[in-house]
Parts: C-alpha cells; sequence; structure tokens
C-alpha cells in the first residue's frame, strides 16, 4: 500500500503550471510543514514536503489554498530518479489524490489577525531555562 496521509499548513502560494501538448493539463506544487507528534531533542519540529497536483485538483488547489492554510491531503508517493551532470539523484514525489481544509476560515482568521495584535510569533513548547525570566 502505497498512502500518504498528513495534516500541515501550506508553507507557500501554490505554483501553478499548464503542461504542453494538445490538451493541457494543470500542475500545482506547494510545500507543507508537518509538525512531529513526538520530538527529540535537537530535532526539528516540522517536516516539509513538496507536494504536487494534477488537473482539477490542481486548479482547486490554486483557487483555495493559500500560504498558512492548514489541510489534510492524502497523497501516493513516487520515485523520482534523474541524472545531472553524470550524477544520479534519487528522490520522491508526493501527489496529490484529495485534500480538505483542516481548520475553518473563521478560526485560521483569528489566529492571524492574534499573531498580528502582538506582533510576536507563538513559540512552540520550548523545553529549556530562559536566564531572563
Amino acid at each position: 500500500m502505497n498512502i500518504f496521509h498528513f495534516i500541515g499548513r501550506a508553507c507557500n502560494d501554490p505554483e501553478v503550471r499548464q503542461s504542453s501538448g494538445e490538451k493541457p493539463l494543470s500542475i500545482a506544487n506547494f510545500n507543507v510543514a508537518v509538525t512531529r507528534a513526538y520530538k527529540r531533542q535537537g530535532e526539528p519540529d516540522s517536516d516539509f514536503f513538496r507536494i504536487t497536483a494534477f488537473g482539477k485538483t490542481a486548479e482547486n488547489i490554486q483557487k483555495f489554498v493559500q500560504k498558512g492554510a492548514k489541510i489534510a491531503g492524502t497523497c501516493h508517493v513516487q520515485n523520482k530518479n534523474w541524472e545531472k551532470d553524470g550524477v544520479k539523484h534519487y528522490g520522491f514525489e508526493f501527489i496529490l489524490d484529495s485534500w480538505e481544509f483542516a481548520e475553518s476560515k473563521k478560526a485560521a482568521e483569528e489566529e492571524s489577525a492574534e499573531q498580528k495584535k502582538d506582533d510576536f510569533m507563538p513559540i512552540p513548547n520550548l523545553d529549556i531555562d530562559m536566564p531572563f525570566a
């Protein structure tokens, strides 16, 4: 089974282009930040994934998703192999099959307004002693 489920926030507005050919196809690319459930000391809090969507899914992503939107999605994963300057490179491509919003528009607006109100970004759970506190 080749399924990748995620809930995360869009790191950027989707970049959309049209494929070449007789019947052009919309292709959207964007990054999502997925917060880790558990964190070991010294590790980052989130993982970042590059997501690709095609066709109607790409068009809907372009219309409705913008930087900061919290979405839930299901992808399938493909190998992405290429050669550059005689060196083989290997990677993965996350192809979006379905998605939905994981947060209401109102909640997102309230969170954004709260951040703007005090001009500080909320700090995630820090397990360190603050010398000035």
